[in-house]
């Protein structure tokens, strides 16, 4: 039996259908069409360290895609200062420092396959334990949302060199060369 009842339940099942299978197919397309984003990122340096030393961190970032902005956020250890980059793909920004914390960006040219790097840094005065290095890098493909993963290993942990102190010299040349005495003489006093 028809009734206009009827026809307008089917004309609403229409509309309503089309416009949620159309929105449903409209994100299926997308995620279709937005690939898997792999991005591998590895860095190394010396396995110790001594005061002052400079030394030098490689950096690899490997991409299976074309990225829309790429950056890398390093923690560096307490007392340690950022010298500079050097490299086939070295920050295109200036990179920036605060604190402890080094920035490096990407926004051109990330077509590449792998972006490698070094940055060097100078160890603080200390060496009295190991320290670490923390990094991660941020990432984003055309119009998705950030996304963000470690620098492995995480984090790079650089030994402390063990330094004995040079310890005085026993020998001294006063008794035998210039005829100086070292022996201990009483002035006042006792030796008890």
């Amino acid at each position: 039996m028809f009734s206009f009842k009827n026809l307008l339940f089917g004309i609403f099942c229409t509309c309503f259908l089309s416009i949620w299978t159309g929105v449903h197919a409209s994100q299926m397309k997308n995620i279709l069409d937005s690939p898997e984003i792999i991005i591998t990122a590895a860095h190394q340096t010396v396995s110790s360290y001594e005061p002052y030393q400079t030394l030098s961190v490689q950096t690899q970032i490997e991409l299976s895609h074309s990225l829309t902005a790429l950056g890398m956020i390093v923690m560096l250890p307490p007392d340690w200062t950022y010298l500079g980059t050097s490299g086939t793909n070295p920050s295109e920004v200036a990179p920036k420092i605060e604190g402890r914390t080094v920035q490096f960006a990407w926004i051109n040219n990330l077509d590449l396959n792998q972006l490698t790097f070094s940055y060097s840094l100078r160890a603080g005065s200390l060496v009295d334990q190991d320290e670490t290095i923390t990094a991660c890098v941020i990432y984003r493909f055309e119009t998705s949302n950030e996304r963000k993963q470690d620098v492995l290993p995480n984090p790079l942990v650089i030994k402390a060199r063990n330094i004995k102190p040079n310890p005085p010299d026993l020998v001294s040349p006063a008794n035998h060369e210039t005829g100086i005495s070292l022996s201990p003489t009483l002035v006042s006093g006792s030796f008890l």
